[in-house]
């Protein structure tokens, strides 16, 4: 029946990572790493971990004797649980990640501590909304984990992106037709105008205005994007992109008729891992985040001004309605739509996402293999991966297009208010970084991850 079909649909997109207690023996090479959203029964000190609303929710019912502590007090505290593993992280100039956030509590939750900047000697995991610098990479430990590949940039930072995918489709269209069409600013603001003239040339589409998305290339969270319209960019709106104090920006096709449900525009925030390097290995992680605009969807160029109806980022519509995150759905709340859809299959859209995520991957990889092997030849050995936040967008036709890819996506659940706001993103970054740490802690550098580690992650290349 329906709810047979819906739990068919969940367990099929779904694994969980079997919680196997021989494996938690500390004097073995494998351990799994916990969601923050779960409580810790074999806690070596006896205290309840789990994380909600600052205790474990559970109340006097709570099984455990000890006290609920807080999670972000700093090492040496006396309230703080002890460490008995010796494992250690650094952040390094992570401003977005506030002490309480995901990825300090889960690993905190799993044993690790806070170590000071200036003694990286002892840092088993780091930490940075960047590669390390030769520098500073001199003083971080060979087996430590640095969570950036070298290189990373080249698929984060918007012209980069738009660079390496052009030049894919000019090699193979067909393999790379998910990329709307490009231009990079300032360089190609000579051959933008003629483009648009010949644009205006030919028969319009009444039903759909020729819409253009403009991108900063260094900023996120939706901020500085502007959409035009083809009559809307002159001669001289052009002159000013091509001045250097304009930055660098993208000016890339807007998908004018997107997928909507209910009336209002979505998107998917996809999870993608470079799990190594060299041999690459691409993981990628089967739930994510629907994320819906605040206002219904319109074409009209005169609303094209309301950033609401046309963008899905958290950040711009929780300004909006404090309330309409919590419309954001899970993966696999999408699975069932499409299942109880008879003209529409969620598999038809994930094949493109497996696609999507290789080919976009492929595109930039050898860039990053020889950023890689010119540190090696300075003699610098070290373990890293990169976790990538790809935004998707479906078309009405049910086609999906490449928006952007973020290095560095957010993690933030410092607060009960986030956590209520949004629940779906809570529990699904919760997991997806559990399941990433436990991945990259227990395989080696250079071997292909093991299969009974994947969980939740699928690979879909591997050399």
């Amino acid at each position: 029946d329906k709810g047979d079909a819906k739990m068919e649909v969940r367990e099929s997109l779904l694994q969980t990572i079997p919680i196997d207690e021989e494996k938690q023996d500390l004097t073995k090479r494998e351990w799994i790493f916990h969601p923050v959203d779960l409580i810790f029964e074999d806690s070596p000190d006896g205290a309840c971990y789990h994380w909600k609303s600052g205790s474990c929710g559970l109340g006097e019912q709570c099984k455990r004797k000890a006290t609920h502590l807080p999670m972000n007090l700093p090492p040496g505290h006396p309230d703080r649980p002890k460490n008995n593993r010796g494992w250690r992280y650094s952040y390094h100039r992570v401003h977005r990640e506030k002490p309480n956030g995901i990825v300090r509590r889960t690993l905190e939750n799993n044993g690790f501590d806070l170590v000071d900047n200036q003694d990286l000697t002892q840092c088993n995991l780091f930490w940075a909304n960047a590669f390390p610098g030769s520098k500073l990479l001199a003083s971080i430990k060979s087996d430590c984990i640095i969570n950036h590949v070298p290189g990373f940039y080249e698929l984060s930072h918007k012209d980069n992106l738009a660079a390496n995918l052009r030049a894919q489709v000019f090699v193979n269209p067909s393999d790379y037709a998910f990329v709307p069409l490009t231009f990079i600013l300032p360089n190609d603001a000579d051959q933008l105008g003629p483009f648009l003239a010949d644009r205006r040339s030919q028969s319009p589409d009444e039903s759909l205005p020729d819409l253009w998305i403009v991108k900063p290339t260094g900023l996120g969270e939706g901020r500085g994007i502007k959409l035009y319209t083809s009559d809307m960019v002159t001669d001289e709106t052009i002159r000013d992109w091509k001045k250097t104090s304009s930055g660098r920006q993208v000016f890339q096709q807007y998908i004018g008729r997107p997928m909507t449900m209910n009336g209002y525009k979505m998107d998917l925030r996809v999870y993608v891992v470079i799990a190594s390097l060299n041999p690459l290995e691409i993981l990628l992680y089967r739930d994510g985040v629907v994320r819906f605009a605040a206002e219904p969807y319109s074409s009209d160029p005169s609303l094209i001004g309301d950033s609401t109806i046309h963008l899905c980022n958290n950040a711009i519509n929780r300004g909006k309605d404090s309330k309409i995150n919590r419309k954001n759905w899970s993966f696999v709340t999408l699975a069932e739509w499409f299942a109880n859809q008879s003209n529409q299959s969620w598999d038809h859209i994930w094949n493109q996402i497996r696609h999507i995520a290789a080919k976009t991957i492929l595109s930039a990889s050898d860039k990053m293999k020889r950023e890689m092997e010119i540190q090696e030849k300075a003699g610098k050995d070290f373990k890293c991966f990169e976790l990538y936040g790809f935004d998707v967008l479906i078309d009405e036709s049910l086609k999906c297009w490449i928006l952007e890819v973020n290095s560095m996506p957010d993690m933030s659940g410092e607060s009960a208010k986030f956590r209520h706001h949004y629940p779906v993103d809570y529990q699904t970054k919760s997991h997806l970084f559990a399941e990433l740490i436990t991945i990259e802690w227990n395989t080696p550098k250079g071997c292909r991850v093991p299969d009974h580690l994947l969980g939740n992650f699928e690979r879909v290349y591997s050399e």
